[in-house]
């Protein structure tokens, strides 16, 4: 987000904001942090977000609730910087995609009618990689249309959080828009590597630029870690014996694996690890085979 910031030209020294589809604050954090090591003064006026438990969270992070149904909040008071991670889930390949369809999708218009109503200088959006090519690019080609209507000029990025010190390997699309002014990113969209183990190839036999550090190190899952994690977070000798059944005793196997029971690919499923009680390994071949043929159908 620091390099995405600095392309958006020179700004007030005091950037009031809205912090839309908030969940727990990441993209509030990220804005907080960027203007702050550019010496600019930052206000969130107004956030929102439904689901309540991430409303939690996020009061214990900033301090205030912002539970709201967006679709209900007409009156907002003036600010110069929108942020929304509007909902993915209509648009993500791990769904049923059914776009603006899904009332989840039709959320884009109620940030279409707050830019609409408000005209803040600048925005940014974020979502998933599906959004670009969501019904062959018609979905996405509306939304930058919807805005360019409204006086604001659009590009965006696809950019894995791999690349920037995360230990996930996350692609999402992040929308900037200027109001009445020509925008265009300098930095380029990066994907990173498909997988955990493409990324530790990658990172490994990665060509250092003259500009770049001499050793490249990234951030992997166990960089953040704590030494003393608190006891409800081990996991117990049964699911340990869980496990066992699937590796051995070579749990370095697991890395890159998902637990998770409705896709295929590099999942752990519940009836391989018999959590829902033993299954043969026919049944474990046949549910497996199910799931192939779901997610392909």
């Amino acid at each position: 987000m620091n390099l995405m910031f600095c392309q958006l030209g020179s700004v007030k020294t005091l950037i009031k904001f809205v912090d839309l589809f908030a969940g727990t604050g990441g993209i509030r954090l990220a804005l907080e942090q960027v203007c702050e090591d550019a010496g600019i003064e930052t206000e969130c006026v107004f956030s929102s977000e439904i689901d309540r438990n991430a409303c939690l969270s996020y009061e214990l992070n900033f301090g205030k609730n912002p539970y709201s149904d967006i679709r209900n909040v007409h009156d907002f008071p003036d600010f110069n910087f929108l942020l929304a991670g509007f909902p993915c889930q209509s648009f993500s390949y791990a769904g049923k995609r059914k776009g603006f369809g899904d009332t989840r999708g039709t959320l884009f218009f109620d940030v279409e009618r707050i830019l609409n109503l408000k005209k803040p200088e600048y925005f940014l959006l974020e979502n998933v990689r599906g959004l670009v090519t969501h019904d062959k690019g018609r979905t996405f080609q509306t939304i930058k249309e919807r805005l360019e209507k409204i006086g604001y000029s659009v590009d965006y990025l696809l950019l894995n959080s791999s690349n920037f010190n995360v230990p996930q390997n996350r692609v999402r699309i992040y929308i900037v828009g200027v109001l009445n002014r020509a925008i265009k990113l300098t930095l380029n969209s990066d994907l990173g590597a498909a997988d955990t183990h493409k990324f530790k190839l990658k990172t490994e036999n990665r060509q250092v630029s003259l500009f770049e550090q001499a050793k490249i190190k990234p951030t992997v899952v166990k960089d953040i870690l704590g030494n003393n994690p608190d006891p409800k977070y081990i996991c117990s000798t049964n699911f340990i014996d869980k496990l066992r059944r699937v590796v051995g005793n070579e749990f370095s196997q697991l890395h890159g694996y998902r637990l998770i029971d409705y896709r295929g690919g590099k999942s752990l499923h519940s009836w391989e690890l018999g959590v829902k009680g033993d299954c043969t390994p026919d049944e474990i071949e046949f549910m497996n085979l199910l799931i192939y043929e779901f997610i392909n159908c």
